[in-house]
């Protein structure tokens, strides 16, 4: 590659919805009434030569594959930039705007389509405002936060959230994933640009189940802003969190959250920790102007598993004597005889310097992080699920066979066992494309 020179620009849009609007991320639907914080729209472009590269990251609990191929499809053509090279990815705030059906939540259709327009007009107007810029990258190391939500009980069964203190509880049936991959960008002056970083942790939550809030995505922005400046853009993905919250069921010692603290005090510490994590890293950093770039895209034909017993199931759903979570599972598992047996879902692998990143439509396990990043051939690796589409969760054959909430037959998990492994292979083989 031809000598050239590192540039960037950044963009974000407030996308925080008129109220009242449908919420997600609950089996019943919930309507929010206030805004605790904003949501956001954050867009980074970066170029080197030939090649550049868009991250889009949103504050939504997710996004369908129609709606991320349509936006990917028209940027694509709109700013001359391969598809491969477009990352439309999702924070997974369960305090936001209902993105497409799930339970008993329905798609918010208007707000979803205006979103996708403002960030199409956006993204058509970053290329001109590209600047000379440098990159640096690393990886951080945060486990304070963050629990296995998945637990092995005494009597061999598992539970996931079985309760704090539930005195049952034998282990965790998994790991977290602790570390931090950063990678950071300043202009020429040595002026902050922009924070892209990917942390596997579910949301923590908000101060009430009717409101708006960006949640502990939000805080880390407003931390970075704190200690960087306005000027720079804060991204905050999300990592491998399937099986992984901040629920302290096993009662560990917390002394770094307030006592008794609320979702949004939690939220503002994690942001915190993560935004120090930055700092760390920042202050130790090698920053490149001219570094290699290159992205990668493969299909993933993804297997829907379903389950045809219309006739029981449709008994179940119209039973009030069962409780809401059997009632809205059976509707789930009668919701599912209408997807196709597949589904492609695109795979992308960045490489950009001496970082990577690999991204997945699902919610992954963190064992699926550990495992990425022992394969990868990179220093920094960042795992970046909820990207390009929505794969529901996918977790290890040995999770379905545990069973818990997580691979309950639902259109929020519906892979086949044995997706996981095989898509991690499918993002260590892309990662091994970028090498190249």
């Amino acid at each position: 590659m031809a000598k050239s020179t590192f540039m960037a620009a950044c963009a974000e849009i407030d996308i925080t919805p008129q109220l009242p609007i449908t919420l997600a991320g609950s089996l019943s639907e919930r309507t929010a009434k206030s805004i605790a914080d904003p949501l956001f729209a954050r867009l980074l472009l970066m170029k080197n030569g030939d090649t550049s590269l868009l991250f889009i990251l949103l504050d939504v609990i997710g996004i369908s594959n129609p709606d991320a191929n349509f936006l990917r499809e028209t940027l694509s053509q709109k700013i001359n930039t391969p598809q491969a090279n477009i990352c439309v990815a999702c924070t997974h705030t369960h305090s936001g705007p209902a993105m497409m059906d799930a339970f008993d939540s329905k798609k918010e259709t208007a707000y979803v389509e205006q979103t996708l327009q403002q960030i199409i007009t956006t993204s058509t107007k970053l290329p001109s405002q590209l600047q000379p810029a440098e990159v640096a990258w690393g990886t951080g190391f945060e486990n304070r936060p963050a629990y296995n939500r998945r637990y092995i009980m005494k009597d061999g069964t598992l539970k996931t959230n079985p309760g704090i203190g539930n005195p049952e509880i034998l282990h965790p049936a998994g790991p977290t994933d602790p570390a931090f991959p950063v990678l950071l960008l300043r202009n020429k002056n040595g002026e902050p640009l922009a924070v892209l970083a990917s942390f596997s942790l579910h949301y923590v939550g908000a101060d009430g189940g009717d409101v708006i809030s960006a949640d502990y995505f939000g805080a880390f922005a407003r931390a970075i802003k704190s200690k960087y400046g306005k000027q720079c853009l804060a991204m905050l993905a999300h990592g491998a969190s399937g099986d992984i919250n901040n629920v302290n069921a096993q009662q560990k010692p917390e002394p770094w959250f307030p006592d008794k603290a609320r979702p949004s005090q939690k939220c503002a510490v994690v942001g915190e920790m993560l935004a120090s994590q930055v700092e760390q890293i920042w202050n130790a950093a090698t920053f490149h102007d001219d570094i290699p770039i290159a992205a990668a895209k493969s299909t993933f034909v993804q297997q829907v598993h379903k389950i045809d017993d219309r006739e029981n199931d449709t008994a179940k759903a119209n039973d009030a004597s069962l409780s809401q979570m059997e009632r809205v599972f059976a509707k789930e598992r009668l919701l599912l005889l209408e997807y196709p047996d597949t589904i492609e879902m695109p795979m992308l692998a960045w490489r950009i310097g001496n970082w990577a990143m690999a991204t997945f439509t699902g919610q992954m396990f963190a064992q699926c992080a550990l495992d990425l990043r022992y394969a990868s051939p990179f220093e920094t690796t960042a795992i970046v699920e909820l990207a390009n589409g929505w794969g529901g969760y996918v977790g290890r054959r040995m999770d379905y066979l545990l069973v818990g909430y997580e691979m309950q037959l639902a259109r929020s998990s519906f892979a086949m066992p044995g997706t996981g492994e095989e898509m991690l292979c499918e993002a260590i083989g892309n990662l091994r494309k970028v090498l190249e």
